[in-house]
């Protein structure tokens, strides 16, 4: 008697076997990455720090006291250029002044920064970010064009929130 050796896999079954683990595995960490950026914009430190940084672009209170810190540091509604003059009057402001300015729980550090990587002489607000020990610090970066002296020039404003 004589038995007819078949084929236990064929090829193709194995090529859309492999389909298949690469397709899920590909879903999968799609799904994974997808989850967790979303968890971060959720997390409400960085809910304020957003908050923060789009405060900064509004116009000052034109009633406000000259020479007291205030929120807002554009000079108008129309303008998203940023005064530099605005900013120094915060430069030195206590950090309890400044979670009541901003209307925010956390401790504020604003860095301003040139494209090269260099902070800004006088126009930080809140204590040194490299002096901070929190053990949460959220930080959002942003570009902003600041008015200083008349003369324009683009800046990286990192907003840091910390707990402490």
């Amino acid at each position: 008697m004589k038995t007819k050796k078949g084929q236990y896999f064929s090829f193709d079954a194995i090529i859309a076997t492999l389909i298949f683990i690469l397709t899920m595995v590909s879903l999968l960490s799609y799904w994974y990455s997808t989850r967790s950026a979303l968890g971060y914009q959720n997390d409400e430190m960085m809910k304020e720090a957003l908050r923060v940084s789009d405060v900064l672009f509004n116009p000052r209170n034109p009633s406000a006291l000259p020479s007291a810190c205030q929120v807002g540091f554009s000079d108008s509604i129309n303008s998203k250029v940023i005064s530099k003059v605005n900013l120094v009057k915060c430069g030195t402001t206590p950090q309890d002044q400044l979670k009541s300015v901003f209307g925010t729980p956390y401790n504020i550090t604003i860095d301003f920064k040139s494209p090269d990587g260099n902070v800004a002489s006088g126009v930080t607000i809140g204590p040194s970010i490299g002096t901070i020990s929190s053990s949460k610090i959220v930080k959002v970066q942003r570009v902003a064009a600041i008015n200083a002296s008349g003369s324009i020039d683009a800046y990286i404003v990192e907003v840091y929130l910390y707990q402490g």
